[in-house]
């Protein structure tokens, strides 16, 4: 679940730079629906993406995970 304003993305991005290009949100993800190969982009409200990629699936159970994170912009210096 989405949480602290938190985008979630499930469309098949495959990259960091998918993530940042998505348009489409989630404000919840069914983990019974989540398979091994699925990929989720979280961006977070300060511009950090993370692209989760579901390593290994026990439904109900557990979920193998390897993430890359994007970190946020820096703000810029005037």
């Amino acid at each position: 679940m989405a949480g602290q304003g938190a985008k979630l993305i499930k469309d098949g991005s495959t990259s960091l730079a998918d993530c940042k290009e998505a348009t489409r949100f989630e404000d919840t993800l069914n983990e019974y629906l989540m398979v091994k190969g699925d990929r989720i982009c979280v961006i977070s409200t300060t511009g950090a993406i993370g692209l989760i990629k579901i390593t290994d699936v026990d439904p109900g159970t557990y979920f193998g995970l390897r993430v890359t994170v994007l970190p946020a912009p820096e703000a810029a210096e005037s």
